[in-house]
């Protein structure tokens, strides 16, 4: 029997470890020129909610553009379209089993717009707000985006997976969640879900 190799390093990429525990890779490429992608990965997602937090993984992706500490609620978005980001297309996150990752594609390199990315990135991952107002308006939005993806295939999922995955937490935690924890979660919910993960 032969032992897998591990997978070849790309000579390219610089990395490192900050104080706080956060690792980080860097890679320059010039396609397309003068702009940057940044990311941050944060290792938690819908395997690690209670009962009471199914969603939360979810609905956390969503609180962290209403409101940090650098950035009132409302002021996020417009700051990234002042500087010619569009929502979605450079300004993004997702949220699955394992992970929650926020995506920023900046229009230049300059120093100070790129600080203020990673500043933004580490408001995500260490100081969001999560006012309760900010909560409950989202509720809505998380709610229809857990509707509006009830497709047939959806559906067929939902009744597929709880036999496929018995037994696991995969077949108990699909990221979108529980209508019910969606629309009645506390804030106290959504502050221990975060301050745990």
């Amino acid at each position: 029997m032969s032992v897998a190799k591990p997978l070849p390093h790309d000579s390219r990429i610089i990395e490192g470890k900050l104080k706080n525990g956060v690792a980080w890779k860097y890679r320059r490429h010039d396609n397309p020129p003068g702009k940057m992608w940044l990311m941050i990965r944060i290792d938690t997602g819908s395997l690690n909610e209670t009962e009471e937090q199914r969603g939360l993984a979810h609905f956390m992706e969503h609180m962290c553009f209403n409101g940090t500490k650098h950035f009132a609620p409302g002021e996020l978005i417009p700051y990234f379209e002042s500087i010619g980001m569009e929502f979605g297309a450079d300004l993004n996150a997702f949220t699955s089993f394992d992970q929650t990752v926020y995506m920023l594609f900046t229009p230049n390199t300059d120093v100070a717009q790129i600080d203020k990315a990673l500043m933004v990135l580490s408001d995500y991952a260490f100081r969001a707000n999560l006012p309760i107002a900010e909560i409950d308006k989202e509720r809505g939005v998380v709610l229809e985006e857990s509707r509006s993806g009830k497709s047939a295939r959806q559906r067929i999922r939902d009744k597929v997976w709880p036999e496929l995955f018995g037994g696991s937490r995969f077949a108990r935690r699909l990221p979108i969640g529980e209508e019910d924890v969606i629309s009645g979660a506390g804030r106290k919910e959504f502050v221990d879900y975060y301050r745990t993960w």
